[in-house]
């Protein structure tokens, strides 16, 4: 399996990249059973679409645009006395660990096609999905495939995480919810091949109380999106969607056949984390090739260096200790 020294510019800042995400796994969330496609939801608890007051303040926000997170014109804390989500049109609601996991926007056509496909939004899913959507684009783009809904959807399924939540009542009485957000995340399908996962995708049970509003485009024509909804839905029941039989899911499919015998998860996410692109960015592209025999194991390889700035060993690493530094 290809593997990177520790002292390497690319396992040192996917260190970086990684370090809240593998915090997180340390810590569990309060939930039941899996279950899988197309499974009924048997609620051990009532359904809750109460978000909760958000930790997420004007300040916090500040915080994020800051880092380059998100955009000042595009994000809206939520009034301090809003417990439960009413997005205006155009607005979406979006959880502060989103973007630790990779969220940008704005949001490549396909992701939304993704989306649309699965019917599914963003408040229904969890940071792992992030992963997994930007490890989908990274693959696709680096491997000169074209990326699709349908590629996606041949190689993952929706996967529904139930929890529960202590949720106190108008009357001052609390009692457990089921929340109707944060349950889904997009994972391998068990018919495919996939890279060894090289991490637990738990998040700390407290991640869905720091939420926002965040503005999307919307289609010109009709005024609306597929990821926009006025108010969040009950969920109902695991989303099915039937693995496409296309030529380019089948194209995706036998790339991820040659990529699983030399790259676990880590290695893939600590190529894209280290050149701090985010795949599943509007218009992101490779624009350098490197020459075939810098290829592992017949797999095209972009010019890091042409492409992302990665230099000789030493000053890059003293760049990314600086840029972490400053901004911790």
């Amino acid at each position: 399996m290809h593997k990177l020294p520790l002292h390497s510019p690319l396992a040192f800042s996917s260190l970086c990249f990684l370090l809240p995400f593998s915090f997180c796994s340390l810590l569990c969330l309060r939930h039941g059973f899996a279950r899988g496609d197309g499974a009924s939801i048997d609620r051990e608890a009532a359904p809750t679409r109460a978000l909760g007051y958000s930790h997420v303040t004007p300040e916090v926000l500040e915080g994020m645009i800051l880092n380059g997170l998100v955009d000042r014109s595009q994000v809206r804390a939520p009034p301090n006395d809003q417990a439960s989500a009413r997005p205006e049109p155009g607005e979406v609601v979006v959880f502060r660990n989103f973007f630790t996991a990779g969220l940008r926007f704005l949001l490549d056509p396909v992701i939304v096609d993704i989306f649309r496909l699965f019917t599914v939004y963003l408040h229904q899913m969890t940071p792992t999905s992030f992963v997994r959507l930007n490890l989908f684009m990274w693959l696709a783009k680096t491997g000169r495939v074209e990326p699709t809904a349908e590629a996606f959807a041949r190689v993952f399924r929706i996967h529904y995480q139930p929890k529960t939540i202590v949720v106190t009542k108008k009357d001052g009485s609390s009692g457990d919810g089921e929340p109707q957000y944060g349950s889904y995340t997009f994972a391998f399908r068990k018919t495919t091949p996939s890279p060894i996962q090289a991490y637990r995708n738990k998040w700390p049970a407290e991640w869905t109380n720091s939420w926002f509003y965040h503005k999307i485009r919307l289609d010109p024509e009709t005024n609306s999106s597929p990821l926009w909804v006025a108010k969040i839905p009950l969920l109902s029941k695991t989303q099915v969607v039937v693995p496409p039989d296309t030529a380019v899911a089948n194209t995706f499919v036998a790339l991820l056949r040659v990529v699983v015998k030399s790259f676990s998860t880590w290695d893939l996410i600590e190529q894209f984390s280290a050149c701090q692109c985010f795949a599943i960015r509007e218009w992101w592209s490779v624009s350098s090739w490197a020459p075939d025999e810098k290829w592992i194991e017949g797999i095209s390889m972009p010019d890091f260096t042409k492409c992302f700035g990665l230099r000789r060993e030493g000053v890059f690493f003293l760049s990314v200790v600086f840029a972490f530094d400053c901004k911790h």
